[in-house]
């Protein structure tokens, strides 16, 4: 069992660091439609145009690899959540238009990144290493999350609007994760429909924070 992070190597070179990318463009595609257990090095040399050989000079073995990726996913979602969750440009608009931009971003994360976000979750449930550096991360986006919700507090008619927030970051986040990270375990009659998942969230978050559906109503 893994209970460390695994050591990665950083390439210097520019050629090198290419070859990772490569290396990683593959996993991530690889991801979309395998588990991490079925994806091969043979593979992902194969798709990355590289020898194995190659690939072990760039990856200790495909536990650093998912690590490299999963720095690499979230470094860009961190960066991208710095601009969406700034208390500037929040403080500029209601918290109805606040949360539908935030469900917008974060749906469209799930859905490009699903294969590399189910390969994580997997992971972090099997070896604390994982698990450590995912808790983390769902960390700092619950609080950036809370904190853009509760700087319109006046909006929110939740008797305890932390609680209120908390709450409903969690029902957001584990909707997501299953509805559609993990859709295939969940089957039902109606094809996925991003649309009416987008309406269903904004809806749940705004009756839990302001006691009211999307159209004005009481709830």
């Amino acid at each position: 069992m893994v209970s460390v992070a695994p050591k990665l190597r950083i390439p210097r070179q520019a050629r090198s660091r290419e070859t990772l990318r490569r290396i990683l463009d593959a996993f991530e595609e690889a991801l979309e439609d395998k588990t991490f257990e079925e994806v091969t090095v043979g593979e992902l040399c194969e798709r990355a145009e590289c020898s194995v050989g190659t690939f072990y000079g760039r990856v200790e073995s495909k536990d650093a690899l998912l690590e490299h990726l999963r720095r690499r996913v979230y470094g860009e979602v961190e960066a991208r959540l710095g601009e969406l969750f700034d208390p500037q440009r929040g403080a500029a608009t209601d918290l109805e238009s606040v949360i539908a931009e935030q469900l917008e971003v974060l749906l469209e994360f799930h859905l490009l990144r699903r294969g590399v976000i189910r390969a994580v979750v997997i992971q972090a449930r099997r070896h604390p290493a994982f698990a450590e550096q995912t808790q983390r991360f769902n960390g700092g986006v619950l609080r950036l999350v809370r904190e853009s919700w509760l700087q319109h507090r006046e909006e929110i008619t939740a008797p305890d609007p932390v609680f209120a927030a908390d709450q409903a970051s969690l029902m957001i986040a584990g909707y997501f994760r299953e509805a559609i990270v993990f859709r295939e375990l969940w089957p039902t009659e109606r094809p996925f429909d991003r649309a009416a998942l987008f309406q269903h969230c904004k809806t749940t978050i705004i009756r839990s924070l302001m006691g009211r559906d999307r159209q004005g109503g009481n709830s």
